[in-house]
């Protein structure tokens, strides 16, 4: 038998001993793995226990545990998340302008000639101090109409106190008419009162009526002694009845007159005052001052007559003003060089500066639309900005907020305002949308026109909880923090979260955790790693337990001192 030959049986000694080695290690990781893997056979007993002690395990649960001799060597620190607002921040260009409701160009209300002028412009002025005056011909025609009202309520007034007394005493007449009282009382207690015209009609009425009564008694008494005839007494008694209808029908004439008179002179000083409102609005409108008019007015210098002393000094002052006409023009000429009525004040609406004054000097022809001065109080300037699309999104969280911006006339400096308006209108060319900031400018540093940058903080109304952005962890698509949960263990938890507040340096938190729990801020990369580590330690020790050949596992002849032949030492020989 050649060499071939007899190696052959020992080659096939060799396959099978591998293949029996082979079937061993198989049974053998069977036996060491059954207790992990919780399969059928494992689902009882001890399988079952060892199972459940696994998905447990710090290291299944995200749960790590970390001395803390451990955590100082890494480094860790934590911080307590709490809860509060996010605020965002964008940009935006602007510029400073005038506040619209600090800010007006003046124009005269009236046509006139200009009378004075006293501001110059960069002036400052206070509210309601003079700026021109104007000569106005509109102006005086309302004056003058003013005046007529005056008069014309004054008069009305008067007739009413007159036709309200008249009222009064003609009804307390008729009354003492109706109870039959003689004439001559009724003379004696009317004698101080005065009725009008009622006191002739009623009274002579009244006699005749006491008259055909007295001879109708009269030709009564006759007839009973038959004196006279029937048919005089009759028509005694005829004229008797008709002078007491005429009586009566006079009596409601007068009472229905007198009380018409009385609702005539009320309406007539409503409509008075009415036409007083008219002119004094038309003033109004013409920034006309009514108030030297009324003062004068209700001094009774429009009301009273000059004359005084008796009646023959009266009617001697007549006679002179009628030889000699120039004492009258004397004062006329005094009252027109007081105050003219045709001159009007432009006065300063608001305490600010004269940004601006027009052509205008003394003797100037103006009409109602000319532009005088521009004045505005710079003491509160607008920031006007101009926010692209893509931040419209923040504009309505920005309202009422807070903004910073710097300018290049003052390098280095941060102006602060108040969102005041974000904007309704997209500017169809820029494609922006105007916001508007009020900011204080007590040193008038702030300069209409003047450019500046702005940024803006838009605040989220919702209250969230907020972690800081470093306790953040990105894996993929997923966002992870480490929640400390005892002195020395540390949970692995994924959460979901919002905006950032960049300013701040902290996240929204919208699922995952809550006001006061405490999140690894530094050394969370170090922590991650920690526990990668352990689940490699972990994986490899049941792997060696299984039979796995780990890194550094002995194979070959290191295994079972055999070659793939399935000699030992000494097999060839």
């Amino acid at each position: 038998m050649n060499t071939f030959d007899r190696r052959l049986p020992a080659r096939r000694v060799a396959v099978v001993s591998g293949a029996v080695a082979a079937l061993l290690v198989v049974g053998f990781l069977l036996m060491a793995w059954g207790p992990w893997s919780g399969g059928p056979e494992g689902g009882s007993g001890e399988g079952e226990e060892s199972a459940g002690e696994q998905e447990t395990s710090p290291q299944r649960a995200g749960v790590i545990a970390v001395t803390g001799e451990r955590q100082r060597a890494l480094g860790i620190r934590t911080a307590e998340v709490r809860t509060g607002v996010v605020s965002q921040v964008f940009d935006a260009p602007g510029q400073i302008v005038p506040d619209e409701a600090r800010h007006a160009y003046i124009t005269p209300r009236a046509p006139g000639v200009v009378r004075s002028v006293s501001v110059q412009i960069g002036q400052q002025v206070e509210e309601g101090q003079l700026l021109a005056q104007v000569d106005s011909q509109e102006v005086a025609d309302a004056r003058l109409h003013l005046i007529d009202a005056l008069q014309q309520l004054e008069i009305a007034r008067a007739r009413l106190n007159w036709q309200q007394t008249i009222y009064e005493n003609a009804l307390d007449m008729i009354e003492a008419l109706e109870r039959d009282t003689p004439p001559e009382e009724i003379q004696e207690a009317f004698a101080d009162r005065p009725v009008g015209e009622t006191r002739e009609r009623l009274m002579q009425a009244y006699a005749q009526l006491y008259l055909s009564g007295y001879e109708e008694d009269l030709y009564e008494n006759l007839k009973d002694r038959d004196a006279v005839a029937p048919a005089r007494y009759r028509v005694e008694q005829a004229e008797f009845e008709k002078d007491q209808a005429i009586f009566r029908g006079l009596m409601d004439r007068m009472a229905y007159e007198v009380t018409l008179d009385y609702t005539l002179a009320r309406q007539r000083l409503r409509e008075a005052r009415t036409a007083v409102k008219v002119e004094l609005e038309t003033l109004r409108v013409l920034n006309a001052s009514p108030d030297e008019i009324l003062r004068r007015f209700e001094s009774g210098e429009l009301t009273r007559d000059t004359p005084e002393g008796t009646a023959e000094a009266t009617l001697r002052q007549a006679a002179e003003a009628a030889t000699d006409p120039s004492r009258e023009v004397e004062q006329l000429r005094r009252e027109q060089g007081e105050t003219p009525v045709s001159t009007y004040d432009i006065r300063a609406p608001f305490s600010g500066t004269v940004l601006e004054r027009g052509r205008i000097v003394p003797g100037v022809v103006i009409d109602g639309q000319e532009q005088l001065f521009t004045m505005a109080d710079l003491h509160e300037v607008w920031v006007e900005a101009h926010v692209h699309e893509g931040d419209f999104f923040l504009l309505q969280q920005a309202e009422g907020g807070t903004i910073a911006f710097t300018t290049a006339a003052y390098p280095g400096r941060v102006f602060e305002g108040r969102v005041l308006y974000t904007g309704d209108l997209v500017d169809e060319k820029s494609r922006t949308i105007r916001m508007i900031a009020q900011a204080d400018n007590p040193d008038r540093l702030l300069k209409p026109g003047m450019f500046v940058e702005i940024r803006v903080r838009a605040e989220d109304p919702q209250e969230l909880p907020l972690a800081p952005s470093s306790a953040i962890l990105t894996e993929g698509d997923e966002r992870l923090v480490f929640v400390q949960t005892g002195p020395e263990r540390f949970e692995r938890r994924a959460i979901r979260t919002g905006r950032r507040d960049e300013q701040e340096d902290v996240v929204a938190v919208l699922e995952g955790l809550d006001e006061g729990d405490r999140v690894v801020v530094h050394g969370a990369f170090e922590l991650k790693a920690e526990m990668i580590a352990e689940g490699e330690s972990r994986t490899s020790v049941l792997g060696r337990e299984g039979g796995e050949a780990g890194p550094g596992a002995p194979t070959g002849p290191d295994r079972g001192g055999r070659t793939d032949d399935g000699g030992g030492p000494g097999a060839g020989d």
